[in-house]
């Protein structure tokens, strides 16, 4: 029985340094799912998750007191379970984002429950005959060693410095579009007024907020919005067949719209080149923003 838990041990262990260095090799996009639960500072908070799930992995990979890492295995999958679960039902959250950017092993809602129950059962039967043993060599240490010390630096890689930017971001109002990193995604006249739509396919609030976006457009609150998404081809696919957006948008990696902000979704408005305030979160209904056409305009269309 030994030599079984062995097996499940090292089997779920994998399954954990893959999901873990999967989100490690994007950590600004896991942080930014985070955020999605509704919880800004859960966005800080990516790190210190994956890195402890890389851990566990190794720990389960090479067979550290398997018992007593199992239990502590599966104390882990049920809390990150049930934050899944409540970010599901109360903030319409489907992706779990288990492994990060390798899209054919993060399952929808159902699948996955039935990956983590599994991986319970699977811990708890090491739990019930597994060794207490410590079978660890000099090499083994070393694996680990180096294993985390790989997860920390493809972290610290990835996840940028949150408090410099939401510092950046507060520091916007006013300032051309040429002083800031945005022009390297835009370009605007001083003639025109603009809306720059920061989005993820698969974030829930982003998608929430296509209507509104599309409104202010017809409306008239703002001449042209300019969409920068973040997701893969089969994403954008999706998004443009279903959704069938009026106005242009051009994707980008995550680490590339991590330049100018933090959090998604987040529009930018634009009038003559400058950028005149900014709104992190679902994008509110246009008659928010009606301040931001000229006056002459304003009054015209609520008269």
């Amino acid at each position: 029985m030994n030599i079984l838990c062995r097996v499940i041990s090292a089997l779920v262990g994998l399954v954990f340094c893959v999901s873990g260095f999967a989100k490690a090799a994007d950590a600004a996009y896991f942080s930014d799912l985070m955020r999605s639960y509704g919880v800004e500072w859960f966005g800080y908070l990516a790190p210190a998750v994956i890195l402890f799930e890389i851990l566990l992995g190794l720990l389960l990979l090479f067979q550290f007191k398997p018992r007593w890492t199992a239990s502590l295995s599966i104390l882990f999958t049920l809390f990150v379970w049930a934050v899944y679960m409540y970010g599901y039902f109360t903030q319409g959250i489907t992706d779990c984002g288990c492994f990060g950017h390798l899209r054919f092993l993060n399952l929808p809602p159902l699948g996955t429950s039935i990956r983590n129950g599994t991986m319970c059962i699977l811990l708890s039967l090491v739990v019930w005959r597994g060794s207490d043993q410590l079978l660890w060599q000099r090499w083994t240490v070393l694996c680990l060693v180096l294993g985390l010390l790989i997860g920390c630096f493809v972290v610290g890689f990835t996840f940028p410095d949150a408090a410099v930017l939401h510092q950046y971001a507060r520091d916007l109002r006013g300032k051309t579009v040429q002083e800031l990193p945005l022009g390297d995604f835009v370009q605007t006249s001083p003639d025109s007024t603009y809306m720059v739509f920061a989005f993820s396919y698969t974030c829930p609030h982003c998608i929430a907020s296509i209507g509104n976006v599309e409104e202010a457009l017809h409306t008239g609150v703002v001449d042209k919005v300019i969409g920068l998404s973040v997701g893969d081809s089969v994403s954008a696919k999706w998004f443009e067949n279903f959704y069938k957006p009026t106005f242009a948008i051009e994707r980008y990696e995550m680490r590339d719209i991590m330049k100018i902000t933090s959090s998604l979704p987040v529009i930018f408005l634009i009038r003559n080149d400058s950028v005149l305030f900014t709104w992190e979160g679902e994008v509110p209904a246009p008659y928010y923003f009606r301040h931001f056409r000229p006056k002459k305009q304003v009054e015209e269309t609520d008269k």
